[in-house]
């Protein structure tokens, strides 16, 4: 998974999520794969998000995610796949 702006389907500078395969997938599926991935609940991913439980409940819901819930959920995602391929390795 990977969140960028550089995507023809990217308008006015929101970011989009992109799954392995390159295809854009939903804001709320995104932040629900990164969640379990995590390990954690959902108020402990909104802190780390930056937003709070009320917000994140409704980017879970559909509602679409804010630039800054999805520039962090990038981050997030760099630092699991940087932990991955040290873990592989």
């Amino acid at each position: 998974m990977k969140v960028t702006c550089n995507h023809k389907k990217s308008r006015h500078g929101l970011p989009v999520v992109l799954g392995d395969d390159g295809d854009v997938i939903p804001h709320k599926i995104a932040l629900k794969r990164v969640r379990k991935r995590l390990g954690v609940r959902s108020r402990e991913f909104s802190e780390i998000l930056g937003c709070n439980l009320s917000s994140l409940n409704k980017h879970l819901g559909g509602r679409p995610a804010t630039a800054q819930i999805l520039n962090m959920l990038g981050v997030i995602i760099e630092d699991l796949d940087r932990q991955d391929d040290e873990n592989s390795d």
